[in-house]
């Protein structure tokens, strides 16, 4: 509403317009993930494209909290795609796994905190074992 009422869209307004506004509207931890999601936007870095190989997790130490907001939502879209046993793994996801496990070594190599996050049961919500029995074997020291 607020971004509405001041005439532009979260892409049109310059960042130090749109820290001011959502600093002021939500809780600090809100805005926080609001000016990531943004910048998210605003570079392009896209996790569908991220997942496709298309990108690459951003890198740059300045994008540190694009690159957690990114993570965040990999680890809720493993906890929705990957099954709660191997068994019910269809062959349609089997290309997912590979990428999946892919993608946090290469968080790892980025952030190894993050990668962590990513993997770590939040909430009573776990990866399915199956998938860090996967992740124990290839990634040992991310495991642990």
């Amino acid at each position: 509403d607020a971004l509405k009422e001041y005439g532009a869209g979260e892409r049109d307004i310059s960042v130090d317009a749109l820290k001011m506004i959502v600093y002021a509207c939500i809780s600090e931890r809100h805005a926080g993930m609001f000016l990531a999601y943004t910048k998210q936007m605003r570079n392009n870095h896209q996790l569908e494209d991220i997942i496709n190989n298309k990108s690459k997790w951003p890198s740059d130490p300045k994008d540190r909290d694009v690159l957690y907001f990114l993570a965040q939502s990999f680890r809720a879209k493993m906890l929705d795609e990957l099954p709660t046993t191997k068994q019910q793994l269809r062959p349609d996801k089997l290309t997912f796994v590979y990428r999946a496990k892919d993608m946090i070594r290469q968080l790892a190599h980025i952030n190894f905190e993050i990668a962590q996050m990513a993997i770590s049961a939040d909430g009573g919500k776990a990866l399915p074992d199956w998938f860090m029995v996967e992740i124990a074997r290839d990634l040992p020291r991310l495991a642990s």
